[in-house]
């Protein structure tokens, strides 16, 4: 299995063993749960620690979209610095 570090400062997140394939620059934490494998409150608790990065919100009740070209950017520079 592999893992995933957002940054330095904080623990590992085990990712499941079947990888997505995501397409968009960005997507809902439904859509993200869903083909993940994580449940929606495990996403939630992602964002909130910092591990999954999302679009600024524009009002309280807008809908959060995680900001998927900025993670592929977080797991490339950790790839290369662990090389």
């Amino acid at each position: 299995m592999g893992q995933m570090k957002a940054n330095d400062d904080k623990s590992p997140v085990s990712m499941p063993q079947m990888a997505a394939s995501f397409t968009l620059p960005v997507c809902s934490k439904e859509y993200f749960a869903e083909n993940t494998g994580f449940s929606e409150r495990y996403v939630q608790l992602l964002i909130s620690e910092g591990y999954l990065p999302i679009l600024p919100k524009k009002g309280r009740s807008s809908k959060v979209l995680i900001n998927l070209e900025a993670l592929r950017m977080q797991c490339q520079s950790v790839a290369l610095v662990s090389r």
